[in-house]
C-alpha cells in the first residue's frame, strides 16, 4: 500500500496535469487517512478552487491553517477562493495576513494590490511585488494603471513603457498607453492603437479609436481611409458606420454624412445618439423638417438626452421668430386688442385675420363670439403651431388655420363667404415693414364685405431729430478705427435700423412732433404720405430721425410705442440721414415721410 507521502505525490502529478476531480479524490482518501495533514487540506483546497467549489475550498484552506497557522500561502490561496466568492474583504484580510508572515509573498502582494481600493496604498504594493520578480510584466503595467488613477499620467507612460519592453506584444499595455496619449499627441495614439488592432485582428475597438485620434491629429483622410476598410471588413457593424459618418460630417460631406448615419439607424434603430447626429446634418444641410424629426427621434428614445432638447427649440425656434415672444409678452399690446376685438366682434360675424402667428388674435376672437375665424399664415410650421394651440384651446371647430399668404386667399375656397371684421398686426417698429399695407389694401378689396370693420384702424407717426456721435460713426460706413470700411456701405440697409431708444445714448434735438395720420383701412400707395416742421430746441448736429407710432386699433382704443410706453414689443425706428445737418435753436427743419419699398422712409 502507498505511503502517504507517495500518495500526496501521485495527488500532485494529477494537480498538474490538469486531473483535478483525480487530484481531490486523492487529497480527500489523504485526510481520511490523516486528518492531520496540513498540506493535503491546503491543496484540496486549491484543486476545489480551481473546480469553481469555492465554499468548499474555504473550509480546507481554514482546517489547512488551523493545523498550520504559520503557513503564508495557506491564508493566500484562501483569499483567493473568498475573492472568487466575491468576499472581497475577507479576501483582503487573508492577502494581508499571509504578507503578515511573509512581508514578501508574490501572490498575495499582486492580488492585494489589484484589490485595494485606495490607489496610493494599491501603487505602494505593486511596487514591493515589481522589486520580488523585476521580469514580471503584469508588475509596471498595474503600477501603469494605478498612477493614471492618481493622475501621474507622465509617470504611467514610463510604467507602460517600461512593460512594453518586457513585452513590446502586451496588448492591454499598448492599448492603456494609447488612451493617456489621445488627446495631447493624438498621432502617437492612433500608432499604439493600430498595433492592438493588428495583435488582435477582431478588435474593430481599436481601429475605431485609431480614426478617432488620427482624426484629432488633423489626419481625416486617414481616418476615413481606415474607416472605409473596416466598413468593407465588417458591413454590419453600426458603430463603424457612426464614426465614418461623424468624419464626413466634420469634413463638410454632409450628403454622405447623412446617407452614414441612415446605414447606422438601419443597423441600429434605437441609437439616440445617431438620430441627434443625423438630425444635426440635416440641419446643416438647412432641411429642418427633417432636423426636427431626427431631433424627435433621439428623445423618443432618451427623453433626458439634453443636447437633442437644447438644438430642438433651436430648430423650432428659427421657424419661429424670436420677437414672437417678446411680442406675446407685451400685456398692453394684448389687452388692448382684446378690448377692440371685444367691442367688434358681433354674434355671427365671420372673422378673417392677416398673419396667425401664435394664433392669439383668432383665439381672442372666436372668444368673443365669432361664428368662424379664418386666419391665414405663410408659414408652414407656424400655420402647424397654430393649429395645435387652437385644438389645445378646443376651438379647433371654430378656427381655421390657412397655410396661405393672404394675397391668395378665395371666396367661395378658402372662405364661405366675405367677411365680416378683418383684423390684423403685422406691423414693425416703422409701422408698415412687415408688409401690412398691401397685405390689408388687397384683402380689403377682396375678402371683406363693404361695410367691413377693419382693425386697426390707423397710426399718428410721431418723429424727432436726435444727435447720436455713437452710431452715426456706421451710417454710413466710412474709416473705422483709422481703416477704411466704406465699401461695406453698399451692404448696409439704408432703411430704418429698430432699437429702444432709451438704451441708445443720444440727445433729443427737437420735441416729438406729429408728423402724419396713416389710415390701415386705406393704406398708402407708393410715395409721398405726410410731413412736418420740426421746432429745434438745441445746437447741434442732426445725425437721425427717430419715430415711433400711436396705434389707433379702433376708436376707442390707443396704443403708444413711444420710448417708455407701457407697450415695449415694437421698440422705435431710427432713420439715419445720409449727411450731417448742423442746426441751431429756433431753426425749423422740414421732414419728409414716403413710403418706398414697403417702408415708411424719412428725409430732411
Amino acid at each position: 500500500m502507498a505511503t502517504i507521502r507517495e500518495a500526496l505525490l501521485a495527488a500532485l502529478d494529477h494537480h498538474a496535469s490538469g486531473r483535478l476531480d483525480a487530484a481531490a479524490t486523492l487529497y480527500s482518501r489523504i485526510i481520511e487517512a490523516d486528518h492531520g495533514q496540513a498540506d493535503a487540506h491546503h491543496l484540496l483546497g486549491v484543486a476545489l478552487t480551481q473546480m469553481g467549489r469555492a465554499i468548499d475550498a474555504v473550509a480546507s484552506f481554514r482546517t489547512a491553517i488551523r493545523l498550520a497557522p504559520e503557513q503564508a500561502s495557506f491564508r493566500s490561496n484562501a483569499g483567493n477562493a473568498l475573492k472568487a466568492l466575491g468576499r472581497q474583504d475577507e479576501a483582503q484580510i487573508f492577502y494581508r495576513m499571509a504578507l503578515a508572515l511573509e512581508p514578501d509573498h508574490p501572490d498575495a502582494l499582486g492580488n492585494l494590490a489589484a484589490m485595494t481600493a485606495d490607489p496610493a496604498e494599491a501603487l505602494a504594493i505593486a511596487r514591493r511585488s515589481g522589486r520580488l520578480d523585476p521580469l514580471k510584466e503584469e508588475t509596471p503595467f498595474n503600477c501603469g494603471v494605478l498612477q493614471r488613477r492618481l493622475g501621474r499620467k507622465g509617470e504611467a507612460l514610463d510604467s507602460f513603457r517600461a512593460c512594453l519592453q518586457l513585452s513590446p506584444a502586451h496588448a492591454a499595455t499598448l492599448h492603456a498607453a494609447a488612451e493617456l496619449l489621445e488627446t495631447d499627441r493624438p498621432a502617437e495614439a492612433a500608432a499604439l492603437f493600430l498595433r492592438v488592432a493588428r495583435l488582435v485582428p477582431d478588435s474593430f475597438g481599436s481601429t475605431l479609436r485609431a480614426a478617432t485620434a488620427l482624426s484629432r491629429s488633423g489626419a481625416v483622410d486617414g481616418a476615413i481611409a481606415l474607416l472605409d476598410d473596416l466598413v468593407r471588413k465588417v458591413p454590419d457593424l453600426a458603430e463603424v458606420h457612426f464614426n465614418r459618418a461623424g468624419l464626413h460630417h466634420e469634413s463638410g460631406s454632409l450628403e454622405t454624412a447623412s446617407a452614414g448615419y441612415r446605414r447606422t439607424l438601419a443597423l441600429a434603430p434605437g441609437d439616440a445618439e445617431a438620430w441627434y447626429s443625423l438630425a444635426s446634418v440635416e440641419k446643416d444641410r438647412h432641411q429642418m423638417d427633417a432636423a426636427v424629426r431626427g431631433y424627435r427621434r433621439a428623445l423618443a428614445v432618451d427623453p433626458s438626452f439634453q443636447a437633442a432638447q437644447l438644438d430642438l427649440r433651436v430648430v423650432l425656434g428659427r421657424q419661429f421668430p424670436a420677437w414672437h415672444f417678446t411680442m406675446l409678452a407685451d400685456q398692453a399690446r394684448n389687452a388692448a386688442y382684446q378690448r377692440a376685438i371685444d367691442a367688434a366682434v358681433k354674434p355671427g360675424m365671420i372673422v378673417l385675420e392677416i398673419g396667425t402667428g401664435a394664433g392669439l388674435l383668432a383665439l381672442m376672437a372666436a372668444r368673443a363670439g365669432a361664428a368662424h375665424v379664418y386666419s391665414c399664415e405663410l408659414s408652414r410650421p407656424l400655420a402647424e403651431l397654430a393649429r395645435g394651440i387652437v385644438s389645445d384651446n378646443g376651438l379647433s371647430d371654430r378656427i381655421t388655420i390657412i397655410n396661405k399668404r393672404s394675397s391668395e386667399l378665395r371666396v367661395g375656397i378658402d372662405l364661405p363667404e366675405p367677411a365680416d371684421l378683418l383684423i390684423s398686426e403685422i406691423l414693425d417698429a416703422g409701422l408698415l415693414g412687415e408688409g401690412a399695407a398691401a397685405s390689408v389694401a388687397k384683402a380689403a378689396r377682396a375678402l371683406v364685405k363693404p361695410d367691413a370693420v377693419i382693425l386697426p384702424r390707423g397710426a399718428v407717426i410721431r418723429a424727432m431729430p436726435i444727435e447720436c456721435p455713437a452710431l452715426r460713426s456706421a451710417n454710413p460706413i466710412g474709416t473705422i478705427a483709422g481703416f477704411d470700411l466704406s465699401r461695406l456701405e453698399a451692404y448696409r440697409n439704408p432703411s430704418y435700423m429698430v432699437l429702444a431708444l432709451n438704451d441708445l445714448p443720444h440727445r433729443p434735438l427737437a420735441p416729438p412732433t406729429d408728423v402724419c395720420w396713416i389710415d390701415l383701412r386705406n393704406p398708402p400707395a407708393h410715395g409721398p404720405v405726410g410731413s412736418a416742421r420740426l421746432p429745434i430746441a438745441a445746437d447741434g448736429a442732426l445725425h437721425a430721425i427717430a419715430f415711433w407710432f400711436e396705434l389707433h386699433i379702433d376708436d376707442h382704443t390707443m396704443l403708444s410705442t413711444a420710448p417708455g410706453s407701457e407697450s415695449r414689443h415694437w421698440q422705435q425706428a431710427l432713420q439715419f440721414l445720409t449727411i450731417d445737418r448742423r442746426v441751431r435753436t429756433g431753426d425749423m427743419v422740414e421732414a419728409h415721410l414716403s413710403y418706398i419699398a414697403g417702408r415708411l422712409h424719412f428725409s430732411v
